[in-house]
């Protein structure tokens, strides 16, 4: 029996020690970029969504806002950006470089309001609950992510108990339909734009708000750090909220945004707001208003951002 038990330990010890060795190739990609910074350490960091990466096709000018802006300061910009990325994932990717040791001077996040609505907030293809499950690991656990899955020690289901489709769509606090009513909408593209810039930036936010929880718990990593943090709110095409809602569209911008204020500044986190500074022109859309720009707005964002951080 003994004999049985040695060779079972060993059988096992084996198993544990080849997982470990190719594991790391399974990693997921947020993996090799943090090895970067922990490597580089550069003084800035942008946290950026998909609205800091795209370009307009006709721009002649392609570079990141991350980029322009690092021209401006003459520094070294690392970065932490991909499509639909906010703050519940750059917690973890921020607490995963401070228990590496790496300090930033400067910290840049966007804030986008879109974030906050069903179609970004629920939609289980932006929830990175593989990369945030990897990073909440122990890093001794970290190469054995794939069998605690296959053995249901870890759940990787995008959002447990939430049916997207049935989430809540509301104009302030009232509910006007669910995230379902917004897709294959019909009618003129007036009524279409129309409906999606209420489906994007129309609620009312609320401090419970888990996206807002997720920055906070950013602004509070950071300021125990010691590291300044700037947010900023990315710009939105208000020419077209306003033509569609008058003056309350951007007054619902500003009533949020003033929540946002109210939870982040007092964590020691500075908020600028370029919401709605940039004309209609800076903007590059295909269907629908959101935040994407052309190379003039990104430059714009990049002059404001490289003010606000001062001379270098």
């Amino acid at each position: 029996m003994r004999g049985f038990l040695a060779r079972l330990a060993l059988f096992f010890a084996v198993l544990a020690l080849l997982q470990g060795l190719v594991g790391p190739w399974s990693f997921p990609e947020v993996a090799r970029q943090l090895e970067e910074l922990a490597a580089l350490r550069p003084p800035f960091l942008l946290l950026g969504d998909s609205s800091v990466l795209r370009s307009d096709p006709a721009d002649v000018d392609r570079r990141s806002t991350a980029q322009m802006l690092a021209e401006r300061r003459n520094a070294t910009v690392g970065t932490l950006m991909g499509g639909a990325q906010t703050g519940d994932l750059w917690s973890y990717e921020v607490r995963d470089l401070v228990r590496r040791g790496v300090r930033f001077e400067v910290v840049v996040a966007v804030i986008n309001l879109r974030s906050f609505s069903p179609s970004w907030d629920l939609e289980p293809r932006y929830q990175f609950v593989a990369e945030r499950t990897f990073l909440g690991l122990p890093p001794y656990l970290r190469p054995f992510l794939k069998p605690l899955v296959v053995f249901g020690a870890v759940d990787l289901q995008p959002v447990a108990g939430t049916d997207f489709g049935d989430a809540a769509v509301y104009d302030g606090t009232t509910q006007v339909g669910r995230a379902l009513d917004y897709a294959g909408l019909t009618g003129s593209p007036a009524e279409r734009e129309r409906s999606m810039l209420l489906y994007f930036y129309m609620g009312t936010l609320r401090a419970d708000h888990r996206k807002l929880r997720s920055l906070a718990t950013l602004a509070d990593l950071l300021r125990e750090a010691r590291v300044r943090l700037l947010f900023y709110v990315s710009p939105i095409d208000v020419e077209r909220g306003k033509a569609a809602f008058g003056t309350r569209f951007r007054d619902r911008l500003e009533e949020n945004i003033g929540t946002i204020e109210r939870e982040l500044v007092p964590r020691g986190a500075e908020v600028l707001n370029l919401c709605c500074g940039l004309p209609d022109s800076h903007f590059s859309y295909v269907e629908y208003p959101n935040e994407h720009l052309k190379a003039a707005g990104r430059r714009a964002v990049a002059d404001a951002l490289a003010a606000e951080l001062g001379s270098p």
